[in-house]
Protein backbone atom coordinates (compact mmCIF):
# COMPACT_ATOMS: atom_id res chain seq x y z
CA UNK A 1 0.00 0.00 0.00
CA UNK A 2 1.37 3.59 -0.48
CA UNK A 3 2.91 4.84 2.32
CA UNK A 4 2.71 8.59 2.14
CA UNK A 5 -0.35 10.04 3.72
CA UNK A 6 -2.57 11.97 1.54
CA UNK A 7 -5.42 13.85 1.98
CA UNK A 8 -7.95 11.39 0.17
CA UNK A 9 -7.99 8.00 -1.10
CA UNK A 10 -10.28 6.15 -3.71
CA UNK A 11 -10.74 2.84 -3.07
CA UNK A 12 -11.70 0.46 -5.83
CA UNK A 13 -13.11 -2.92 -4.85
CA UNK A 14 -12.69 -5.30 -7.45
CA UNK A 15 -14.50 -8.78 -7.97
CA UNK A 16 -14.73 -11.11 -10.98
CA UNK A 17 -14.64 -7.59 -13.51
CA UNK A 18 -12.51 -9.03 -15.81
CA UNK A 19 -14.90 -8.02 -18.66
CA UNK A 20 -14.82 -4.06 -18.12
CA UNK A 21 -11.25 -3.65 -15.85
CA UNK A 22 -8.58 -3.17 -18.61
CA UNK A 23 -11.27 -0.39 -20.56
CA UNK A 24 -11.95 1.19 -17.19
CA UNK A 25 -8.33 1.55 -15.74
CA UNK A 26 -6.76 2.51 -19.32
CA UNK A 27 -9.80 5.77 -18.87
CA UNK A 28 -8.63 6.19 -15.23
CA UNK A 29 -4.65 6.23 -16.34
CA UNK A 30 -6.04 8.73 -19.25
CA UNK A 31 -7.60 11.04 -16.76
CA UNK A 32 -4.49 10.88 -14.58
CA UNK A 33 -5.83 9.74 -11.11
CA UNK A 34 -4.52 6.14 -11.56
CA UNK A 35 -1.99 6.86 -8.66
CA UNK A 36 -4.40 7.89 -6.32
CA UNK A 37 -6.59 4.67 -6.39
CA UNK A 38 -6.39 1.67 -4.01
CA UNK A 39 -7.61 -1.50 -5.75
CA UNK A 40 -8.91 -4.30 -3.65
CA UNK A 41 -8.79 -7.73 -5.57
CA UNK A 42 -11.99 -9.53 -3.51
CA UNK A 43 -10.36 -13.22 -4.16
CA UNK A 44 -11.44 -12.89 -8.20
CA UNK A 45 -12.24 -16.25 -9.86
CA UNK A 46 -11.87 -14.79 -13.27
CA UNK A 47 -8.81 -12.80 -14.76
CA UNK A 48 -9.21 -9.81 -12.91
CA UNK A 49 -6.25 -10.46 -10.80
CA UNK A 50 -3.96 -10.98 -13.40
CA UNK A 51 -5.17 -7.61 -15.46
CA UNK A 52 -4.45 -5.96 -12.00
CA UNK A 53 -1.16 -7.65 -11.81
CA UNK A 54 -0.37 -5.98 -15.23
CA UNK A 55 -1.19 -3.03 -14.39
CA UNK A 56 0.82 -3.17 -10.87
CA UNK A 57 3.86 -4.27 -13.01
CA UNK A 58 3.65 -1.31 -15.82
CA UNK A 59 2.26 1.14 -13.89
CA UNK A 60 3.05 0.73 -10.15
CA UNK A 61 -0.56 0.84 -9.17
CA UNK A 62 -1.39 0.33 -5.67
CA UNK A 63 -3.35 -3.60 -5.69
CA UNK A 64 -4.16 -5.72 -2.35
CA UNK A 65 -5.07 -9.13 -2.89
CA UNK A 66 -7.59 -11.03 -0.81
CA UNK A 67 -7.48 -14.54 -0.73
CA UNK A 68 -10.79 -15.29 0.53
CA UNK A 69 -13.87 -13.04 -0.70
CA UNK A 70 -15.27 -10.74 1.91
CA UNK A 71 -17.64 -9.47 -0.18
CA UNK A 72 -18.38 -5.99 -1.27
CA UNK A 73 -17.98 -3.91 1.73
CA UNK A 74 -15.47 -6.12 3.51
CA UNK A 75 -13.53 -5.89 0.95
CA UNK A 76 -13.33 -2.08 1.59
CA UNK A 77 -13.55 -2.07 5.26
CA UNK A 78 -10.53 -4.56 5.14
CA UNK A 79 -8.19 -2.03 3.06
CA UNK A 80 -9.61 0.79 5.13
CA UNK A 81 -8.29 -1.51 8.63
CA UNK A 82 -5.25 -1.70 7.21
CA UNK A 83 -4.37 2.25 6.23
CA UNK A 84 -6.14 2.76 9.74
CA UNK A 85 -3.72 0.38 11.89
CA UNK A 86 -0.60 2.24 9.97
CA UNK A 87 -1.84 5.49 10.87
CA UNK A 88 -2.45 6.34 7.25
CA UNK A 89 -6.32 6.56 7.41
CA UNK A 90 -6.91 9.37 4.94
CA UNK A 91 -9.78 12.02 6.14
CA UNK A 92 -12.07 11.51 2.76
CA UNK A 93 -12.44 8.04 0.83
CA UNK A 94 -14.21 8.29 -2.19
CA UNK A 95 -15.71 4.97 -3.10
CA UNK A 96 -15.96 3.84 -7.07
CA UNK A 97 -17.04 0.76 -8.79
CA UNK A 98 -14.52 -1.56 -10.91
CA UNK A 99 -16.97 -0.73 -13.72
CA UNK A 100 -16.98 3.51 -13.47
CA UNK A 101 -14.88 6.39 -13.52
CA UNK A 102 -14.91 9.85 -12.12
CA UNK A 103 -15.58 12.28 -15.60
CA UNK A 104 -12.86 15.42 -14.31
CA UNK A 105 -13.04 16.30 -17.90
CA UNK A 106 -9.36 16.74 -18.01
CA UNK A 107 -9.22 18.61 -14.97
CA UNK A 108 -6.73 17.45 -12.29
CA UNK A 109 -8.18 15.00 -9.91
CA UNK A 110 -7.46 17.20 -7.15
CA UNK A 111 -9.25 19.88 -7.85
CA UNK A 112 -12.91 17.58 -8.60
CA UNK A 113 -11.85 16.43 -4.79
CA UNK A 114 -11.61 19.70 -3.15
CA UNK A 115 -14.59 21.24 -4.69
CA UNK A 116 -16.76 17.82 -3.45
CA UNK A 117 -14.71 18.23 0.10
CA UNK A 118 -15.62 21.44 0.36
CA UNK A 119 -18.91 21.34 -0.15
CA UNK A 120 -18.71 18.73 2.51
CA UNK A 121 -17.25 20.92 4.89
CA UNK A 122 -19.98 23.66 4.24
CA UNK A 123 -22.57 21.45 5.02
CA UNK A 124 -21.41 19.57 7.48
CA UNK A 125 -21.42 16.21 5.88
CA UNK A 126 -20.52 12.43 6.28
CA UNK A 127 -21.36 11.41 3.00
CA UNK A 128 -21.82 12.58 -0.25
CA UNK A 129 -23.72 11.38 -3.73
CA UNK A 130 -22.35 11.90 -7.26
CA UNK A 131 -24.05 12.19 -10.15
CA UNK A 132 -24.13 9.08 -11.74
CA UNK A 133 -24.51 8.71 -15.64
CA UNK A 134 -25.29 6.18 -17.58
CA UNK A 135 -21.81 5.01 -19.91
CA UNK A 136 -23.39 5.65 -23.64
CA UNK A 137 -20.90 5.28 -26.26
CA UNK A 138 -21.63 5.34 -30.04
CA UNK A 139 -24.92 3.08 -30.84
CA UNK A 140 -26.77 3.15 -27.66
CA UNK A 141 -29.02 -0.02 -26.95
CA UNK A 142 -32.58 0.00 -25.39
CA UNK A 143 -31.73 -1.15 -22.15
CA UNK A 144 -28.92 1.24 -21.91
CA UNK A 145 -30.87 4.15 -23.21
CA UNK A 146 -34.13 2.65 -20.07
CA UNK A 147 -31.22 3.04 -17.84
CA UNK A 148 -29.97 6.28 -18.67
CA UNK A 149 -33.39 7.75 -17.88
CA UNK A 150 -33.44 5.89 -14.33
CA UNK A 151 -30.30 7.63 -13.14
CA UNK A 152 -31.25 10.70 -14.98
CA UNK A 153 -34.70 10.20 -12.54
CA UNK A 154 -32.42 9.06 -9.48
CA UNK A 155 -30.84 12.66 -9.83
CA UNK A 156 -33.95 14.20 -9.33
CA UNK A 157 -34.97 13.01 -6.34
CA UNK A 158 -31.20 12.68 -4.85
CA UNK A 159 -31.66 16.41 -5.52
CA UNK A 160 -35.12 16.91 -3.31
CA UNK A 161 -33.97 14.58 -0.59
CA UNK A 162 -30.79 16.09 -0.02
CA UNK A 163 -32.57 19.58 0.47
CA UNK A 164 -33.24 17.69 4.12
CA UNK A 165 -29.75 15.93 4.18
CA UNK A 166 -30.71 12.63 3.72
CA UNK A 167 -31.06 10.11 0.26
CA UNK A 168 -32.46 7.01 -0.60
CA UNK A 169 -28.86 5.59 -1.10
CA UNK A 170 -25.26 6.97 -2.02
CA UNK A 171 -25.24 4.73 -5.56
CA UNK A 172 -22.27 2.41 -5.49
CA UNK A 173 -20.83 3.56 -8.53
CA UNK A 174 -19.28 6.83 -7.11
CA UNK A 175 -19.72 8.38 -3.88
CA UNK A 176 -17.02 10.84 -1.14
CA UNK A 177 -17.38 9.89 2.88
CA UNK A 178 -15.27 11.08 5.34
CA UNK A 179 -13.15 8.21 6.47
CA UNK A 180 -13.56 7.73 9.91
CA UNK A 181 -17.27 7.83 9.95
CA UNK A 182 -17.56 5.36 7.21
CA UNK A 183 -15.01 2.90 8.98
CA UNK A 184 -17.48 2.77 12.11
CA UNK A 185 -20.41 2.21 9.17
CA UNK A 186 -18.62 -0.91 7.93
CA UNK A 187 -17.63 -1.91 11.21
CA UNK A 188 -21.53 -2.32 12.17
CA UNK A 189 -22.53 -4.43 8.93
CA UNK A 190 -22.77 -7.78 8.41
CA UNK A 191 -20.91 -7.87 4.36
CA UNK A 192 -23.54 -8.32 2.38
CA UNK A 193 -22.89 -7.77 -1.76
CA UNK A 194 -26.57 -7.67 -2.56
CA UNK A 195 -27.21 -4.82 0.31
CA UNK A 196 -23.94 -2.97 0.66
CA UNK A 197 -24.52 0.74 -0.53
CA UNK A 198 -28.21 1.40 0.61
CA UNK A 199 -27.17 -0.16 4.01
CA UNK A 200 -24.16 2.53 4.58
CA UNK A 201 -26.06 5.10 3.72
CA UNK A 202 -28.69 3.87 6.52
CA UNK A 203 -26.12 3.45 8.99
CA UNK A 204 -24.83 6.90 8.70
CA UNK A 205 -28.39 8.49 8.90
CA UNK A 206 -29.25 6.53 11.76
CA UNK A 207 -26.43 8.09 13.44
CA UNK A 208 -28.00 11.10 13.29
CA UNK A 209 -25.38 12.05 10.06
CA UNK A 210 -26.00 14.44 7.17
CA UNK A 211 -25.41 13.01 3.65
CA UNK A 212 -26.07 15.11 0.71
CA UNK A 213 -25.57 15.23 -3.29
CA UNK A 214 -23.33 17.01 -5.71
CA UNK A 215 -24.59 16.92 -8.96
CA UNK A 216 -21.58 18.88 -10.11
CA UNK A 217 -19.14 16.21 -10.19
CA UNK A 218 -20.32 12.55 -12.59
CA UNK A 219 -19.68 9.72 -12.67
CA UNK A 220 -19.73 7.62 -15.62
CA UNK A 221 -20.71 3.61 -15.27
CA UNK A 222 -21.13 0.79 -17.24
CA UNK A 223 -25.04 -0.28 -17.63
CA UNK A 224 -26.28 -3.61 -19.00
CA UNK A 225 -26.95 -4.04 -22.37
CA UNK A 226 -28.77 -7.72 -22.12
CA UNK A 227 -32.20 -8.46 -20.56
CA UNK A 228 -31.22 -11.46 -18.68
CA UNK A 229 -28.04 -9.12 -17.42
CA UNK A 230 -30.42 -6.40 -16.93
CA UNK A 231 -32.97 -8.90 -15.17
CA UNK A 232 -30.59 -10.53 -13.00
CA UNK A 233 -29.03 -6.70 -11.43
CA UNK A 234 -32.49 -5.53 -10.94
CA UNK A 235 -33.58 -8.81 -9.08
CA UNK A 236 -30.87 -8.03 -6.92
CA UNK A 237 -31.17 -4.76 -5.84
CA UNK A 238 -34.36 -5.42 -4.71
CA UNK A 239 -33.41 -8.28 -2.86
CA UNK A 240 -30.92 -6.20 -1.15
CA UNK A 241 -33.01 -3.44 -0.37
CA UNK A 242 -36.14 -5.47 1.04
CA UNK A 243 -33.62 -6.70 3.34
CA UNK A 244 -32.55 -3.45 4.29
CA UNK A 245 -36.17 -2.33 4.74
CA UNK A 246 -37.02 -5.21 6.76
CA UNK A 247 -34.39 -4.91 9.44
CA UNK A 248 -34.08 -1.30 9.78
CA UNK A 249 -37.80 -0.66 9.93
CA UNK A 250 -37.56 1.24 12.79
CA UNK A 251 -35.63 3.95 11.07
CA UNK A 252 -37.54 3.94 7.70
CA UNK A 253 -40.96 4.37 10.18
CA UNK A 254 -39.40 7.05 12.14
CA UNK A 255 -39.26 8.95 8.63
CA UNK A 256 -43.30 9.42 8.43
CA UNK A 257 -42.96 10.28 12.23
CA UNK A 258 -41.00 13.54 11.18
CA UNK A 259 -42.24 14.50 7.73
CA UNK A 260 -39.04 13.60 5.98
CA UNK A 261 -39.09 13.37 2.12
CA UNK A 262 -37.31 10.01 2.38
CA UNK A 263 -40.31 8.41 4.05
CA UNK A 264 -42.19 9.46 0.61
CA UNK A 265 -39.67 7.96 -1.23
CA UNK A 266 -40.02 4.91 0.57
CA UNK A 267 -43.46 4.80 0.07
CA UNK A 268 -43.27 5.29 -3.74
CA UNK A 269 -41.04 2.21 -3.93
CA UNK A 270 -43.76 0.19 -1.83
CA UNK A 271 -46.23 0.92 -4.03
CA UNK A 272 -45.45 -1.71 -6.69
CA UNK A 273 -46.26 -4.00 -3.85
CA UNK A 274 -50.03 -2.53 -3.30
CA UNK A 275 -50.25 -1.66 -7.38
CA UNK A 276 -50.01 -5.98 -8.07
CA UNK A 277 -51.92 -6.48 -5.02
CA UNK A 278 -55.10 -4.40 -6.23
CA UNK A 279 -54.24 -5.62 -9.76
CA UNK A 280 -55.05 -9.90 -8.43
CA UNK A 281 -58.15 -8.49 -6.52
CA UNK A 282 -59.32 -7.00 -9.29
CA UNK A 283 -58.56 -10.19 -10.96
CA UNK A 284 -60.54 -11.83 -8.12
CA UNK A 285 -63.50 -9.89 -7.78
CA UNK A 286 -64.05 -8.88 -11.20
CA UNK A 287 -65.75 -11.01 -14.03
CA UNK A 288 -63.57 -8.35 -16.71
CA UNK A 289 -60.90 -8.17 -15.33
CA UNK A 290 -58.49 -8.49 -18.45
CA UNK A 291 -60.15 -6.03 -19.64
CA UNK A 292 -59.68 -3.91 -16.49
CA UNK A 293 -56.24 -4.77 -16.06
CA UNK A 294 -55.04 -3.77 -19.66
CA UNK A 295 -56.39 -0.19 -18.91
CA UNK A 296 -54.80 -0.08 -15.48
CA UNK A 297 -51.53 -0.88 -16.79
CA UNK A 298 -52.36 1.31 -19.59
CA UNK A 299 -52.63 3.90 -17.32
CA UNK A 300 -49.77 2.99 -14.84
CA UNK A 301 -47.72 3.37 -17.90
CA UNK A 302 -48.61 6.63 -19.17
CA UNK A 303 -48.31 8.21 -15.56
CA UNK A 304 -44.37 6.41 -15.45
CA UNK A 305 -44.02 7.76 -18.19
CA UNK A 306 -45.27 11.58 -17.44
CA UNK A 307 -43.43 11.64 -14.25
CA UNK A 308 -39.98 10.28 -15.43
CA UNK A 309 -40.46 12.45 -18.74
CA UNK A 310 -40.97 15.69 -16.08
CA UNK A 311 -37.62 14.55 -14.10
CA UNK A 312 -35.94 14.45 -17.45
CA UNK A 313 -36.76 18.40 -18.73
CA UNK A 314 -36.44 19.55 -14.56
CA UNK A 315 -32.97 18.22 -15.09
CA UNK A 316 -30.29 20.56 -16.12
CA UNK A 317 -27.61 17.94 -17.09
CA UNK A 318 -30.34 16.14 -19.10
CA UNK A 319 -31.20 19.66 -20.63
CA UNK A 320 -27.63 20.19 -21.45
CA UNK A 321 -26.49 16.72 -22.68
CA UNK A 322 -26.31 15.58 -26.58
CA UNK A 323 -29.29 13.31 -25.51
CA UNK A 324 -31.98 15.66 -24.66
CA UNK A 325 -33.92 15.34 -27.72
CA UNK A 326 -33.80 11.54 -27.36
CA UNK A 327 -35.04 11.40 -24.21
CA UNK A 328 -38.85 11.56 -24.71
CA UNK A 329 -38.56 8.27 -26.74
CA UNK A 330 -35.76 6.84 -24.27
CA UNK A 331 -38.27 7.64 -21.30
CA UNK A 332 -41.43 5.93 -23.37
CA UNK A 333 -39.50 2.76 -23.73
CA UNK A 334 -38.27 3.25 -19.61
CA UNK A 335 -41.79 2.91 -18.98
CA UNK A 336 -42.17 -0.38 -21.25
CA UNK A 337 -39.39 -1.77 -19.54
CA UNK A 338 -40.50 -0.93 -16.13
CA UNK A 339 -43.68 -2.94 -16.04
CA UNK A 340 -42.71 -5.92 -18.37
CA UNK A 341 -39.35 -6.66 -16.96
CA UNK A 342 -38.24 -4.50 -13.78
CA UNK A 343 -41.43 -4.61 -12.01
CA UNK A 344 -41.02 -8.59 -12.39
CA UNK A 345 -37.63 -8.80 -11.44
CA UNK A 346 -38.86 -6.59 -7.99
CA UNK A 347 -41.31 -8.91 -7.36
CA UNK A 348 -39.22 -12.12 -7.56
CA UNK A 349 -36.03 -9.92 -5.74
CA UNK A 350 -38.76 -9.41 -3.02
CA UNK A 351 -39.65 -12.92 -2.41
CA UNK A 352 -35.80 -14.20 -2.83
CA UNK A 353 -35.46 -11.72 0.03
CA UNK A 354 -38.73 -13.32 2.15
CA UNK A 355 -37.53 -16.70 1.49
CA UNK A 356 -33.78 -15.25 2.97
CA UNK A 357 -35.16 -13.65 5.85
CA UNK A 358 -37.46 -16.48 6.51
CA UNK A 359 -34.94 -19.00 6.42
CA UNK A 360 -32.13 -16.72 8.78
CA UNK A 361 -34.59 -16.58 11.64
CA UNK A 362 -35.54 -20.29 11.32
CA UNK A 363 -31.84 -20.83 11.27
CA UNK A 364 -31.44 -18.37 14.49
CA UNK A 365 -33.86 -20.75 16.33
CA UNK A 366 -32.33 -23.81 15.59
CA UNK A 367 -29.08 -23.26 16.61
CA UNK A 368 -29.99 -20.84 19.44
CA UNK A 369 -29.48 -23.98 21.68
CA UNK A 370 -26.66 -25.72 19.59
CA UNK A 371 -22.92 -26.07 21.34
CA UNK A 372 -20.02 -24.27 18.79
CA UNK A 373 -18.47 -27.34 17.00
CA UNK A 374 -22.49 -28.72 16.35
CA UNK A 375 -23.14 -25.25 15.02
CA UNK A 376 -20.10 -25.23 12.42
CA UNK A 377 -21.01 -28.84 11.39
CA UNK A 378 -24.48 -27.56 10.69
CA UNK A 379 -23.37 -24.85 8.77
CA UNK A 380 -20.71 -26.65 6.35
CA UNK A 381 -23.39 -29.19 5.93
CA UNK A 382 -25.99 -26.16 4.85
CA UNK A 383 -23.52 -24.86 2.79
CA UNK A 384 -22.68 -28.33 1.01
CA UNK A 385 -26.74 -29.53 0.22
CA UNK A 386 -28.91 -26.70 0.57
CA UNK A 387 -27.92 -24.00 -2.15
CA UNK A 388 -29.51 -26.27 -4.86
CA UNK A 389 -32.34 -27.44 -2.37
CA UNK A 390 -33.63 -23.65 -1.83
CA UNK A 391 -33.07 -22.76 -5.45
CA UNK A 392 -35.85 -25.34 -6.67
CA UNK A 393 -38.02 -24.64 -3.71
CA UNK A 394 -38.29 -21.39 -4.56
CA UNK A 395 -38.48 -21.87 -9.04
CA UNK A 396 -41.63 -24.39 -8.26
CA UNK A 397 -43.20 -21.67 -5.97
CA UNK A 398 -42.33 -19.39 -8.29
CA UNK A 399 -43.49 -21.13 -11.24
CA UNK A 400 -46.69 -22.39 -8.82
CA UNK A 401 -47.25 -18.20 -8.32
CA UNK A 402 -47.13 -17.26 -12.02
CA UNK A 403 -49.73 -20.16 -12.99
CA UNK A 404 -52.30 -18.96 -10.44
CA UNK A 405 -51.98 -15.72 -11.93
CA UNK A 406 -52.53 -16.65 -15.02
CA UNK A 407 -55.63 -18.74 -14.32
CA UNK A 408 -56.89 -15.58 -12.37
CA UNK A 409 -55.96 -13.13 -15.03
CA UNK A 410 -56.50 -14.77 -18.30
CA UNK A 411 -58.94 -17.65 -18.20
CA UNK A 412 -62.78 -16.19 -17.55
CA UNK A 413 -64.85 -18.08 -15.09
CA UNK A 414 -67.01 -20.70 -16.24
CA UNK A 415 -69.88 -19.40 -17.95
CA UNK A 416 -72.81 -22.14 -16.78
CA UNK A 417 -71.83 -21.56 -13.14
CA UNK A 418 -72.36 -17.50 -13.80
CA UNK A 419 -74.82 -17.05 -16.94
CA UNK A 420 -76.88 -20.49 -16.58
CA UNK A 421 -80.23 -20.37 -18.46
CA UNK A 422 -82.93 -20.90 -16.03
CA UNK A 423 -86.17 -22.21 -17.53
CA UNK A 424 -88.93 -20.31 -15.70
CA UNK A 425 -92.76 -21.64 -16.61
CA UNK A 426 -95.59 -18.88 -17.02
CA UNK A 427 -98.77 -20.85 -16.14
CA UNK A 428 -102.12 -19.87 -17.52
CA UNK A 429 -105.28 -20.93 -15.58
CA UNK A 430 -107.58 -21.07 -18.83
CA UNK A 431 -105.73 -23.44 -20.57
CA UNK A 432 -103.87 -25.06 -17.85
CA UNK A 433 -100.71 -25.23 -20.17
CA UNK A 434 -96.96 -24.26 -19.05
CA UNK A 435 -95.05 -21.97 -21.84
CA UNK A 436 -91.80 -21.74 -21.07
CA UNK A 437 -89.87 -18.19 -20.23
CA UNK A 438 -85.85 -18.25 -21.00
CA UNK A 439 -83.25 -15.68 -19.71
CA UNK A 440 -79.60 -15.33 -18.61
CA UNK A 441 -78.37 -14.38 -15.49
CA UNK A 442 -78.04 -15.64 -12.19
CA UNK A 443 -80.82 -13.58 -10.34
CA UNK A 444 -80.31 -11.69 -7.06
CA UNK A 445 -82.63 -9.82 -6.34
CA UNK A 446 -82.33 -7.88 -2.79
CA UNK A 447 -81.39 -11.47 -1.37
CA UNK A 448 -84.81 -12.66 -2.33
CA UNK A 449 -84.23 -15.10 -5.33
CA UNK A 450 -81.09 -16.54 -6.45
CA UNK A 451 -81.27 -18.74 -9.04
CA UNK A 452 -78.33 -21.14 -10.74
CA UNK A 453 -78.31 -23.00 -13.62
CA UNK A 454 -80.84 -26.02 -13.89
CA UNK A 455 -77.36 -28.48 -14.63
CA UNK A 456 -76.48 -26.84 -10.95
CA UNK A 457 -79.88 -27.50 -9.85
CA UNK A 458 -79.64 -25.42 -6.91
CA UNK A 459 -81.82 -22.32 -6.05
CA UNK A 460 -81.60 -20.12 -2.57
CA UNK A 461 -84.78 -18.67 -1.32
CA UNK A 462 -84.74 -15.99 1.72
CA UNK A 463 -88.32 -14.45 3.66
CA UNK A 464 -87.93 -11.07 2.25
CA UNK A 465 -90.00 -7.89 1.56
CA UNK A 466 -91.65 -8.96 -1.48
CA UNK A 467 -92.81 -11.60 -0.23
CA UNK A 468 -95.44 -13.33 2.39
CA UNK A 469 -94.55 -16.55 3.51
CA UNK A 470 -91.95 -19.02 2.53
CA UNK A 471 -91.41 -22.42 3.14
CA UNK A 472 -88.25 -24.10 2.24
CA UNK A 473 -87.87 -28.36 1.84
CA UNK A 474 -84.40 -28.53 0.23
CA UNK A 475 -82.52 -26.88 -2.49
CA UNK A 476 -84.77 -28.20 -5.29
CA UNK A 477 -88.20 -28.28 -3.43
CA UNK A 478 -89.58 -25.36 -1.89
CA UNK A 479 -92.45 -22.31 -2.16
CA UNK A 480 -93.24 -18.82 -1.24
CA UNK A 481 -96.18 -16.53 -1.95
CA UNK A 482 -96.61 -13.18 -2.95
CA UNK A 483 -99.63 -11.41 -3.35
CA UNK A 484 -101.72 -14.11 -4.15
CA UNK A 485 -98.86 -15.32 -6.39
CA UNK A 486 -96.68 -18.64 -5.61
CA UNK A 487 -93.31 -20.01 -6.67
CA UNK A 488 -92.78 -23.19 -6.55
CA UNK A 489 -89.47 -25.04 -7.01
CA UNK A 490 -90.08 -28.83 -7.62
CA UNK A 491 -87.07 -30.73 -8.52
CA UNK A 492 -85.25 -27.91 -9.60
CA UNK A 493 -87.94 -26.46 -11.83
CA UNK A 494 -89.30 -22.91 -11.00
CA UNK A 495 -92.98 -22.54 -12.30
CA UNK A 496 -95.04 -19.24 -11.11
CA UNK A 497 -98.97 -19.99 -10.05
CA UNK A 498 -101.98 -17.67 -9.69
CA UNK A 499 -102.37 -15.70 -12.46
CA UNK A 500 -102.45 -15.48 -15.85
CA UNK A 501 -99.24 -14.25 -17.44
CA UNK A 502 -97.72 -13.89 -14.46
CA UNK A 503 -93.25 -13.48 -14.53
CA UNK A 504 -90.72 -13.48 -12.28
CA UNK A 505 -90.10 -9.27 -11.39
CA UNK A 506 -85.77 -9.36 -11.12
CA UNK A 507 -82.85 -7.79 -10.56
CA UNK A 508 -79.86 -8.83 -13.11
CA UNK A 509 -76.67 -8.84 -12.47
CA UNK A 510 -73.31 -10.51 -13.04
CA UNK A 511 -71.85 -13.07 -10.19
CA UNK A 512 -68.06 -11.66 -9.46
CA UNK A 513 -65.24 -14.21 -10.15
CA UNK A 514 -64.31 -14.45 -5.97
CA UNK A 515 -68.53 -15.35 -5.32
CA UNK A 516 -68.24 -17.98 -8.08
CA UNK A 517 -64.70 -19.08 -6.55
CA UNK A 518 -66.37 -19.47 -2.78
CA UNK A 519 -70.00 -21.05 -3.98
CA UNK A 520 -67.50 -23.77 -6.16
CA UNK A 521 -65.87 -24.37 -2.52
CA UNK A 522 -68.45 -24.40 -0.10
CA UNK A 523 -71.36 -25.80 -2.87
CA UNK A 524 -74.48 -24.60 -4.11
CA UNK A 525 -76.43 -22.74 -1.15
CA UNK A 526 -79.36 -25.09 0.75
Amino acid sequence: MDSVKVDFRIVVPVFNEADTLDAILTRIHQAGYLDRISFVNDASTDSSRAILERWQDLHGVDVLHLERNMRKEGAIREVLEQMDRRGELPPYVFLLDADSFIENSGRPIDEVFCRARDFMVRNDLAGLALRIDALIEGDSNPLQECVYVDYAAVQADNWITAKQQQLWVINGPGGLFRADELLVALRAMTPDFETGDLQISVNLMKRGLRIGFLPSIAVQTTVPSTIPEYFRQRRRWERGTVKVLWNDRSFYGSLFKSFRILALLTVIHLSIYAGIGFLLLVALLNEEAPAVIATNIVLVAGLWYGINLLKMFLNPYVRASRFVWKVPIWAMWNGVVWLFITSVARVFGCIDAIAQLLRKRRERYRTLALPEDARRAREQWRSATSAGFVRRSLAAALLTAVAAVLLVVVLPPSRDATRGIVTVYRWSPATGAQSPIRFKAVVEAQAVIELRTERSGSAKVATSVGFDSCAVFNRRNWQCERSGQRFLMQDGRLSVVGSTGAEISTETRQVNRLTWWARRLVGPPG
